[in-house]
C-alpha cells in the first residue's frame, strides 16, 4: 500500500464544547462492535486472517428460517469492517447504496487491514456524532465530554443514526430508546452484576451495552489458552458503596427519554399498526402518522439529565498508554513452519497458494519453488451462487504461513451445497512410485475423518487422516504408483460432519522414489453365521434369562406368542383381553417364524434360524461363496468387525527394500447390530392399535462403527432398524523392513513386518449407556402398564423386550440387560509381506488372532488365505465362532472373552482389558497387542 498515517486518512475533529473522546467510550464501542477484533473471529491474536466483515454475503441469518442461511444476497451485504465496524463508504465504487459515497480504494484497504486506521475512522465518526447531537441542542447532564455518561446520545447516533429536524418527528430513533418494550424494564445495568449478560445482549439498547463494556472490559485471548482483559476499565468516584453505585447508574432510568416532546406516554401500551412496524410489541410510543397509525417515530431530541452532579458521579477514562508510548511487540501465536524440515531433499511441493502470494507473517520467506497448482471446487446452488465459499477461510499459519479451512459436513447436509473440494496437482507427469506427504497445521484442523484421495496408476487410493496434532507437521499418506500427473483431493464431506469441526487444506509434497512399487493388503472379516449355536455356559455366563440358551429362548418366544394369539379378536376398539388387528398380524408372523426356525442351529429353513430371528446373526447371503473377498463385507450391516492392513514399499533393482519407502495403512470397522424385526414390528403395532407413541430410541455418541472421535446420530426407526457397534481404539504397528532372517535391516531388507488389532462391541452395549433410549423404553412400558386397554399378554412382551435389550440397572436379568456386560470382539493381524509379493506368518504367531466370536475370514489382496499365508481356494471361515466359550465369565472356567488378552492366551481376553465391571459406555483410550 502507499505510505499513509491513520490520522492523515482520518484527522481528528474538534468536539463541540471542547475536550476529547474518552478512551473507554471508544473501547466500549470496539468491544460491542467486534469483540475488539480487526481480523475475522476465528483468528487468535498474533495470527493473520481475512478482515472481520459484518455480513459480506448478505445472509438472512435472523429471519427464523434456517433453510436460507446460506443464500447469498449481495444487495443486502453489510460492509462493516474491522474493530469499529466501519460501514459507510466501504462498498466498492460503483456498488454504493443510495446516498453513499465510496472511500478511496486505498483508504478502504487501510480501514480493512490496519486496526489503527480503523480506530481512527471510528473515533472520527463518533466525534461527528457528538457534534451532530450537540448542534441539535441535545446535551446530557453537564455536557462535559470527559464524562462517559454524557456520550449516551453520541453512542446512540453512532449505532442507529440521527433523523434531522423537519416538518415531522426528528432526533434519535426508537430502536435504542431504553423504554422500547423490546428491552426488559427490570433489567440491571449491563454487565454490572454478571458477565452472563453478554450471553443475551438483545436485552439492552446499544448505548447501555457500550457503557457497560466501558466499566467491565471484555476478556479476550492474548495467546492460545490465555485470557486477558481487553483494556483497563473506566473509573467512578466514591468509596466502596458510592463508587459502585455511581458506576451502576451509568445507565439512565428506563423512562429517561419518554415524554411529551417525542409523543411518548410512560406506562401506556399502544400497538404499532403502521405497515412497516406491524408485529412490533405494544409500548408507550403514541406517535401517529398522517393515516392515524402508530408508527414508532417517537424520536428523541431534547437535552436530558439523570446525573445533576455529573462532575463527581460520572465515569472517567483511564489511559493505559499515554500519547507517544511505543507499540508493544506483536504476538506470535501459532508460528508457521517456514522451511522444508521434515521432508526429503527431492520433495516436489504443491502449496495451497501460488508463489505470488507472499506470507505476511514476519520472517516467513519462501525458499522453495511451487511445483504445481492447488485449486478449490465449490458446488453451485439453484440461483447459480457458490455458498461453500462463505464457509471457506484463510489463516496465516501452517506451512509457509498460510492455509485454508472450512467445516466438515455430511453429504446430505444442506443438500450438499456447502461441499468444498481441494485439489493438489503436480505440474509434471511422473511414471513411477512417489511418497506423498500432507502438511497439517497446529490449529484449524479438528476432524478425525479427513479423506484424502490419491489418483494413482491403479485407480483412486483413499487415506483417512486424523488432522488434530501437535505443531505444524508433515504426515505421510504412503507410497503410491503413478503413471500420469499426480493429484491429491480432499473433501470437506465426512460421514458425521455437522459443521462444528474444522478441516484444513495446506500444502502437499510428492517425493519421487526410484524402484519397483509394491502394494499388498491383508484383511480379516468376521460375521455371525446363522448356523451358530447360541447356547451359553449358563449359569457361569454373562448371558442368562430368556437368552441363556436355544430352548429357553424358543420357549419364551412360543409361549409369549401363543398367549397373545389365544386371545379373541377385538370386534371394534382395542380394549381389554382381545387381540387388535395389527398386533395379531405381527405376533402371528413372529410365531410362525420362531416355530419354523426351531432350535436346531443347522437344520432349519435357509435364512431362518433362531440366531437369525433374535437379531444375532448375519444373513446367510453374507457368507462368501468362493475364495474371493465379497464386496458385501464393505457394508457395516453385513459383517461384525473387520480390520485391514495395506503395506506399500519400493524395491531397488536388486530386489531390496529402499529404506524409508515402507508404509502401512490400517483400517477398521465395527458392524451394526440389528434389532430383532419382530421387536420393532411389535412396537409399531402397539402404537397403531393402542395409540401409545413409540419410544424415542435416538441417541448420539462418538466412535460408532469406526474409532475416530466423530459423533454419530442414531435413529433405528430411520436407519433400517439397527444400533451401530462401538469401535474401540485400534492399534497399528509401525512397519519394519527385515532381512531373510527377520532382523531389521536398511541394506538387505526383503520383507516388511506389520500388523495391528481392532474391534469393538455389540451395538446394544453403547446404546445402553445413553439415558435417552433406556429412559424412553422404560416410560413406554410404564404407559402400557398404566393403560387398562392393554392386556397383560401385550404388557408382558413389552416388559421382556425392555429387560432383554433396553435396561441398564444394577442386577443382570433383574434390572440390567445382559448386553451391558457383553465383552468385545477383536481381530489381530501379525504378518510380513515380502518383495516377491507373498505374505507369511511371523515366527511364534499366526497371521490372524481373534476373539471367541464370531466366524473369521482372512484375505491377502482379496483372495482367501489361512493363518500361515497359504491360499485356501475356498470360501470357508478359517476360524469358527464359539458362542458358548464367548459367554463364559471366566470365574469357574479358564477360557473367557473378558479381561486382558496376551501372548499364549489364544482367543481369551481382549486388547482393552474390558471385563464385566466395565461400564456399558466404556471407551478405552489405549489398547495393547495380543500376539508377538
Amino acid at each position: 500500500m502507499p505510505a499513509y498515517s491513520p490520522q492523515g486518512l482520518f484527522p481528528g475533529i474538534p468536539l463541540n464544547g471542547g475536550g476529547f473522546v474518552p478512551a473507554q467510550v471508544m473501547l466500549g464501542i470496539t468491544a460491542q462492535e467486534s469483540n475488539m477484533w480487526q481480523a475475522a473471529r476465528f483468528a487468535v491474536p498474533g495470527v493473520t486472517a481475512n478482515p472481520l466483515i459484518g455480513n459480506y454475503y448478505g445472509l438472512n441469518l435472523y429471519n427464523g428460517d434456517p433453510t436460507d442461511d446460506w443464500d447469498i444476497h449481495w444487495d443486502k451485504a453489510d460492509c462493516g469492517y474491522g474493530i469499529t465496524q466501519i460501514t459507510d463508504g466501504m462498498r466498492l465504487a460503483g456498488h454504493e447504496k443510495p446516498g453513499e459515497k465510496a472511500l478511496p480504494y486505498q483508504t478502504q484497504r487501510a480501514v480493512a487491514l490496519d486496526f489503527s486506521a480503523n480506530v481512527a475512522a471510528g473515533v472520527r465518526i463518533l466525534a461527528t456524532k457528538w457534534n451532530e447531537t450537540r448542534a441539535a441542542g441535545m446535551q446530557i447532564n453537564n455536557g462535559d465530554s470527559a464524562k462517559l455518561e454524557n456520550w449516551f446520545f453520541a453512542i446512540w447516533d453512532y449505532n442507529s443514526g440521527f433523523h434531522p429536524s423537519g416538518s415531522g418527528p426528528w432526533g434519535l430513533g426508537w430502536a435504542n430508546n431504553p423504554v422500547n418494550p423490546h428491552y426488559p424494564a427490570n433489567r440491571t445495568s449491563f454487565l454490572d452484576t454478571t458477565y452472563q449478560d453478554a450471553a443475551h445482549p438483545q436485552d439492552w439498547p446499544y448505548p447501555e451495552k457500550v457503557l457497560g463494556w466501558a466499566g467491565h472490559p471484555v476478556e479476550i485471548l492474548d495467546s492460545p489458552g490465555n485470557l486477558v482483559s481487553g483494556f483497563r476499565p473506566a473509573w467512578w468516584n466514591g468509596d466502596g458503596v458510592d463508587g459502585p453505585r455511581n458506576r451502576t447508574n451509568v445507565r439512565p432510568p428506563v423512562t429517561q427519554f419518554c415524554d411529551a416532546s417525542n409523543s411518548c406516554q410512560q406506562g401506556a401500551k399502544y400497538p404499532p399498526n403502521a405497515p412497516d412496524v406491524i408485529g412490533e410489541p405494544a409500548g408507550p410510543c403514541a406517535n401517529k402518522n398522517s393515516s392515524g397509525q402508530y408508527d414508532l417515530r417517537c424520536w428523541y431530541h431534547q437535552a436530558s439529565t439523570w446525573k445533576p452532579d455529573c462532575a463527581t458521579t460520572c465515569g472517567n477514562e483511564l489511559l493505559r498508554f499515554d500519547p507517544g508510548y511505543a507499540y508493544q511487540d506483536d504476538g506470535t501465536a501459532y508460528p508457521p513452519r517456514c522451511d522444508l524440515s521434515g521432508l526429503p531433499a527431492n520433495s516436489l511441493l504443491v502449496d495451497d497458494v501460488p508463489d505470488s502470494a507472499v506470507s505476511i507473517r514476519p520472517g516467513c520467506l519462501k525458499t522453495w519453488p511451487n511445483a504445481g497448482v492447488f485449486s478449490f471446487t465449490f458446488k453451485q446452488d439453484a440461483p447459480g451462487q457458490y455458498p461453500g465459499k462463505i464457509d471457506t477461510h484463510q489463516i496465516g499459519g501452517g506451512f509457509g504461513g498460510h492455509f485454508w479451512f472450512t467445516h466438515t459436513r455430511s453429504k446430505a447436509d444442506n443438500g450438499g451445497k456447502l461441499e468444498v473440494d481441494g485439489n493438489w496437482r503436480l505440474n509434471q507427469s511422473h511414471n513411477g512410485p512417489m511418497k506423498v506427504f500432507v502438511a497439517l497445521p497446529d490449529h484449524g484442523a479438528q476432524t478425525n475423518a479427513a479423506t484424502y484421495v490419491v489418483k494413482t496408476a491403479s485407480g483412486d487410493r483413499t487415506r483417512v487422516v486424523q488432522q488434530p496434532g501437535d505443531g505444524n507437521r508433515w504426515v505421510s499418506l504412503g507410497a503410491f504408483m503413478f503413471n500420469n500427473v499426480p493429484e491429491v483431493n480432499l473433501t470437506s464431506v465426512t460421514p458425521q460432519g455437522d459443521g462444528s469441526q474444522d478441516i484444513a487444506f495446506d500444502a502437499v509434497a510428492f517425493v519421487p522414489i526410484n524402484g519397483k512399487y509394491h502394494e499388498n493388503s491383508v484383511e480379516a472379516d468376521a460375521l455371525f453365521d446363522e448356523n451358530q449355536n447360541i447356547d451359553t455356559a449358563a449359569p457361569e455366563s454373562w448371558v442368562g434369562g430368556n437368552l441363556s440358551g436355544r430352548q429357553t429362548l424358543y420357549d419364551w418366544a412360543t409361549g409369549s406368542a401363543d398367549g397373545v394369539m389365544s386371545m379373541p379378536d377385538c370386534r371394534s376398539e382395542a380394549a381389554g383381553d382381545c387381540l387388535p388387528s395389527h398386533l395379531k398380524q405381527t405376533i402371528g408372523a413372529w410365531r410362525a417364524q420362531v416355530k419354523a426356525a426351531g432350535t436346531d442351529p443347522v437344520n432349519h429353513p435357509t435364512g431362518n434360524s433362531i440366531a437369525r430371528w433374535i437379531g444375532f446373526a448375519n444373513s446367510y447371503q453374507d457368507r462368501p461363496v468362493n475364495d474371493r473377498r465379497p464386496s458385501s463385507f464393505d457394508d457395516d450391516g453385513r459383517h461384525k468387525i473387520r480390520v485391514k492392513a495395506t503395506v506399500t514399499f519400493v524395491t531397488d533393482p536388486g530386489g531390496k527394500i529402499i529404506p524409508g519407502s515402507e508404509d502401512a495403512i490400517y483400517e477398521h470397522r465395527t458392524g451394526n447390530t440389528h434389532i430383532p424385526k419382530f421387536a420393532l414390528d411389535f412396537i409399531q403395532a402397539v402404537s397403531v392399535d393402542y395409540g401409545v407413541a413409540r419410544p424415542d430410541l435416538r441417541y448420539r455418541m462418538p466412535n460408532l462403527n469406526h474409532h475416530d472421535g466423530e459423533w454419530a446420530a442414531v435413529n433405528p426407526y430411520e436407519n433400517g432398524g439397527f444400533f451401530p457397534g462401538r469401535a474401540y481404539v485400534a492399534r497399528g504397528k509401525d512397519p519394519v523392513s527385515v532381512d531373510v532372517s527377520g532382523a531389521p535391516s536398511e541394506t538387505a531388507a526383503v520383507c516388511v513386518k506389520a500388523g495391528g488389532n481392532a474391534g469393538g462391541s455389540i451395538g446394544y452395549r453403547p446404546m445402553l449407556s445413553q439415558p435417552g433410549p433406556v429412559g424412553a423404553v422404560s416410560d413406554w412400558v410404564d404407559k402400557l402398564k398404566a393403560n387398562p386397554r392393554v392386556p397383560a399378554q401385550i404388557r408382558g412382551i413389552a416388559g421382556d423386550l425392555k429387560s432383554m435389550f433396553f435396561e441398564n440397572g444394577i442386577v443382570p436379568t433383574v434390572n440390567k440387560s445382559l448386553f451391558a456386560l457383553a465383552p468385545p470382539i477383536w481381530q489381530e493381524l501379525n504378518f510380513k509381506v515380502c518383495a516377491d509379493d507373498t505374505v507369511h506368518a511371523n515366527p511364534l504367531s499366526p497371521i490372524l488372532l481373534s476373539s471367541w466370536m464370531p466366524d473369521q475370514y482372512l484375505y491377502f489382496n482379496g483372495k482367501a488365505i489361512d493363518s500361515s499365508g497359504a491360499y485356501t481356494n475356498n470360501g470357508k471361515a478359517i476360524v469358527a465362532g464359539d458362542f458358548n466359550t464367548f459367554s463364559k465369565l471366566g470365574q469357574l472356567h479358564g477360557d473367557t472373552a473378558n479381561g486382558d488378552c496376551g501372548v499364549d492366551k489364544g482367543r481369551n481376553g481382549n486388547p482393552w482389558g474390558i471385563g464385566p465391571l466395565s461400564g456399558a459406555g466404556t471407551d478405552p483410550d489405549t489398547s495393547h497387542l495380543c500376539g508377538r
